[in-house]
């Protein structure tokens, strides 16, 4: 049921979004494929009456996976020069599942193999955040924030000029201003403040 209920949302996205009949149904039959994979995949979780971390990492990438294809053909179908990018290509992680660790030198040598390449006849790539793969090509996952550190470590592995990282919020408060409505923004926040920040439960920063 549930994942009856993520494909017509991602079905229904695809339909709203893009107009020209050959792209929506390519991004119709490409988003029922995944989502066929995803309930396979589930149906064999049921049967071993076992869910692993590998295996909460795997389903757990499906949303990525899902959401930058609707985006992809969404630009595609409005004209621009872009091409998706699977991000397990390059985001070399450990085996930690759930909260998997990266090899940022692995990271910035696959990156210049793979990713750098695409930019020469497409103004832009998209790719997944969050996700990764271990040395072995198995899916990984890591933990939250990890979208956030995924766009700041690609960025760093190839050079760009710019990294934004655009969220609801506009800034740190002094407090959750949802609890406290007088909460002040903090003008100015090292580093070291913001990883302690995040290991204290700040849901928008990483501790990395």
């Amino acid at each position: 049921q549930i994942i009856s209920e993520i494909e017509q949302r991602h079905l229904g996205l695809c339909r709203d979004l893009i107009n020209e009949g050959k792209t929506r149904r390519d991004a119709l039959s490409k988003v029922k494929t995944l989502c066929v994979e995803l309930r396979v995949f589930c149906e064999g979780v049921a049967l071993l009456g076992e869910c692993t971390p590998r295996s909460i990492d795997t389903a757990g990438s499906y949303g990525e996976r899902l959401s930058t294809l609707i985006f992809w053909l969404f630009c595609r179908a409005e004209g621009m020069s872009t091409i998706l990018f699977d991000a397990r290509e390059i985001m070399r992680t450990d085996s930690n599942f759930t909260s998997a660790k990266i090899n940022f030198n692995e990271l910035q040598h696959l990156a210049f193999k793979k990713l750098t390449p695409l930019f020469t006849n497409n103004d832009i790539v998209i790719t997944q955040g969050f996700i990764g793969a271990d040395s072995h090509g198995i899916t990984t996952t890591l933990g939250r924030g990890g979208s956030d550190l995924s766009a700041a470590l690609i960025g760093a592995a190839i050079s760009a000029d710019e990294i934004l990282i655009y969220t609801d919020v506009s800034g740190i408060a002094s407090a959750d201003p949802r609890i406290i409505p007088n909460a002040n923004p903090i003008p100015e926040m090292s580093f070291a403040e913001a990883r302690e920040l995040s290991f204290y439960g700040a849901k928008v920063l990483h501790p990395e």
